[in-house]
């Protein structure tokens, strides 16, 4: 049997990633948030606060390893399998595939991001397992049996990612074009309209069922309160602010007295809960008609606040990434368990302040990766259209971009907060779609 050096590199990588990451952080970073959907499972009373999908995952690794040790050990095996995939998807000697390998498996804007029990490490695990599995797909040549499953697994991975985050549904159309795409060429397909009108079709039935998956797996027995009002709350008060008049719904004023005064000092455009003392998140009625109309009646007020939110999200306003991970373990906000970490080496610590260092440098300005996604869309259109040239790969980097575009885009409006890790999809898939556009010219593919 011949030795397969670039099987054994990436193998290498993998084990390396899973026993780095696992002796070092076990069993993870855990924020107030980790408490509550582990409050979900242990109770089973689950609610949409945590999307449901996660929760019933985590209930099953909690069977094998009680508390957040087995969930965490399940995000990072999809972690770095998927980084393992990626590497032997490239045509690098071995030594070069392990050093591209660690340096996109332990990028710290997202590998610190992949260590904590968050819903964004579950969308990470699942991205990456996905991109992986596709690209290694892809260097193996035309669809065969063996890799239609590989396809299934494909999609279940893009599922969970899916699943996982509310706000994922957008940044995941394009992929599900990939899988449709492919199932397709398998079978023919050529490259006409009518081939990407199917491609389309089929891709939108696998989105949907995808979607539907999801819908029922996060709904069944769960209990659904309001979480929208989180935003538009938030965006009625910066609106008062600025026009200097209680225009916020007098059910939701809990501070009736001197409450521009009580707002203004707890107000911060970068997260919305420091408000809460003063207005509740809570409102019995539906307020959207009347969010939509302060917008219309304030619309340089409402911009206003809407660009700072995002301007310190993408990290244009400030020198450091705001909230970039959470280390550490929290104290049981419930009161009913202490998880603890491994006795950590010194080198944690050492992890951590490099960390918090390289936060306040360029790799933490998501705005330069929000910039090569919408440069790969570019690059790919101005070949396809202007060249007329159509190529694999930049079409596959177009398509990365496109959905971390999608991903971060409509956080414009919608963000809750301007936390660091709303940009990890986006950072993830610009830097591998850069990737494939650079190695262009030595044939990514077989």
């Amino acid at each position: 049997m011949k030795f397969n050096k670039q099987l054994f590199y990436s193998i290498l990588i993998c084990s390396f990633g899973l026993v780095f990451s696992t002796y070092i952080f076990y069993p993870g970073f855990i924020s107030f948030d980790s408490f509550s959907q582990y409050e979900q499972l242990s109770s089973g009373a689950y609610s949409n606060a945590h999307p449901a999908m996660m929760t019933r995952v985590w209930a099953i690794a909690d069977k094998l390893i009680k508390g957040p040790g087995g969930i965490f050990l399940l995000h990072q095996f999809m972690y770095w399998l998927g980084i393992s995939f990626i590497i032997r998807s490239f045509r690098f000697n071995s030594f070069y595939s392990t050093l591209a390998g660690l340096a996109l498996g332990f990028f710290p804007p997202y590998y610190l991001i992949s260590l904590h029990i968050w819903k964004d490490a579950a969308m990470l695990a699942g991205l990456s397992l996905f991109t992986g599995l596709y690209l290694h797909m892809k260097s193996k040549g035309p669809l065969s049996s063996q890799s239609r499953g590989v396809l299934a697994v494909m999609l279940v991975s893009l599922t969970y990612a899916l699943g996982v985050r509310h706000n994922s549904v957008l940044a995941t159309i394009p992929l599900f074009y990939l899988i449709g795409r492919e199932l397709l060429k398998a079978n023919g397909l050529e490259k006409d309209l009518n081939g990407v009108m199917k491609a389309t079709a089929l891709s939108v039935i696998l989105f949907v069922s995808s979607l539907t998956a999801t819908k029922l797996v996060n709904s069944y027995k769960v209990r659904k309160g309001k979480l929208f009002p989180m935003i538009y709350v938030w965006d009625m008060a910066a609106i008062s602010l600025k026009e200097k008049q209680v225009l916020l719904p007098d059910e939701i004023i809990l501070e009736k007295v001197d409450t521009l005064n009580k707002l203004e000092k707890v107000f911060r455009n970068n997260v919305n809960n420091t408000i809460s003392s003063v207005v509740s998140f809570y409102p019995q009625k539906n307020y959207i008609p009347y969010w939509l109309e302060l917008i219309g009646r304030y619309p340089s007020s409402y911009f206003a606040h809407r660009n700072k939110v995002f301007a310190e999200l993408i990290t244009i306003d400030r020198e450091m990434a705001y909230y970039p991970f959470h280390p550490g373990i929290d104290e049981d906000p419930f009161k009913k368990r202490n998880f603890r970490s491994r006795v950590m080496p010194t080198v944690y610590y050492e992890i951590i302040n490099l960390a918090r260092w390289l936060s306040g440098t360029f790799i933490y300005k998501a705005f330069l990766y929000l910039i090569l996604s919408i440069g790969l869309i570019s690059w790919f259109l101005y070949k396809y259209l202007a060249r007329k040239s159509f190529s694999e790969s930049y079409f596959i980097a177009g398509i990365f971009g496109l959905s971390g575009a999608l991903y971060v885009l409509p956080l414009y409006f919608f963000a809750p907060a301007s936390d660091f890790r709303y940009n990890v999809w986006m950072i993830f898939l610009s830097i591998l779609g850069a990737i494939i556009a650079a190695l262009e010219k030595k044939k990514l593919y077989k």
